[in-house]
């Protein structure tokens, strides 16, 4: 039987890993969706993959998470 002596960090592990959901959770209702002006510097990762975005809807999650994270981040300044 094998122990494993770092518990801890696998608990802070999971712990960040469901931080990271939640947050992503949060992002639904995110206020780049409601602004196309703020679309062509803020989304590279969509624009990348489909070009140019025409409709909320096409925008990727990542995106709205980096935005979101980007925000909270300038929030904290």
């Amino acid at each position: 039987m094998i122990i494993y002596k770092d518990n801890g960090l696998n608990h802070s592990i999971c712990c960040f890993l469901f931080s990271i959901v939640a947050a992503w959770y949060e992002c639904e209702s995110s206020a780049i969706l409601d602004h196309p002006s703020e679309w062509r510097n803020s989304i590279p990762i969509t624009q990348l993959m489909y070009g140019t975005v025409h409709e909320s809807s096409n925008i990727l999650q990542w995106d709205i998470f980096i935005y979101e994270a980007n925000l909270n981040l300038k929030s904290l300044d």
